[in-house]
């Protein structure tokens, strides 16, 4: 087993429209990533908060996947590598970084290693931690209801069917070799795909 400490590239994917984005930029100076790509697919080039260092990347028109593609390739790929995806309205909490890659060292075989979700306004409310589908597959469910107090009920939950991709962390090889998200997906079903492929 090797104990080198695996590199993580942060990856946050903008269509340049979102309120959110300062606030996500701002939140990345509580963490320690070894590269920040901010990929623009439409509209301004951000400013990077000071105190967060960063590329921005432009890759006008592109599909999410065309966007991390575009982020990943000014990077030679490393061994343990890991992508964390951020979308421009998902600001991570201090110390997600570090609960996300303490995982990934944990279960090294995970390709995807997702985050809770917390409502933007009360964090005490749980959004999202993650999906699963009916014994047949004809619906996604839910492994949360909505707008549920977090009070550690859900903290031994570990392997789900499926996280949304944003806040994930993702083993670029992995990615890679499964060529990313599938274009033909918009939105949660793009997360249910990689997902289920990674399984």
């Amino acid at each position: 087993m090797t104990t080198a400490r695996a590199v993580v590239r942060a990856i946050v994917v903008t269509d340049g429209r979102s309120g959110h984005l300062p606030a996500v930029l701002a939140s990345l100076a509580d963490h320690s990533y070894d590269t920040l790509d901010v990929v623009v697919v439409d509209g301004d080039e951000p400013d990077l908060p000071e105190g967060v260092r960063g590329e921005i990347v432009r890759a006008d028109g592109a599909s999410y996947r065309e966007a991390i593609d575009a982020a990943v390739a000014t990077h030679p790929a490393l061994d343990q590598e890991l992508l964390w995806l951020l979308h421009d309205d998902t600001a991570p909490m201090p110390g997600a970084l570090d609960a996300l890659t303490a995982v990934a060292r944990k279960r090294r075989r995970a390709a995807i290693v997702g985050a809770a979700h917390v409502n933007w306004r009360d964090p005490s409310r749980l959004v999202d931690l993650g999906a699963t589908v009916s014994r047949v597959g004809a619906r996604r469910i839910q492994l949360v209801e909505e707008d549920d107090v977090n009070q550690g009920q859900y903290d031994s939950r570990d392997d789900v069917l499926a996280v949304s991709l944003a806040g994930a962390l993702v083993r670029r090889e992995w990615w890679d070799r499964a060529g990313g998200t599938d274009d033909a997906y918009r939105g949660f079903g793009e997360s249910v795909d990689l997902c289920r492929r990674a399984w």
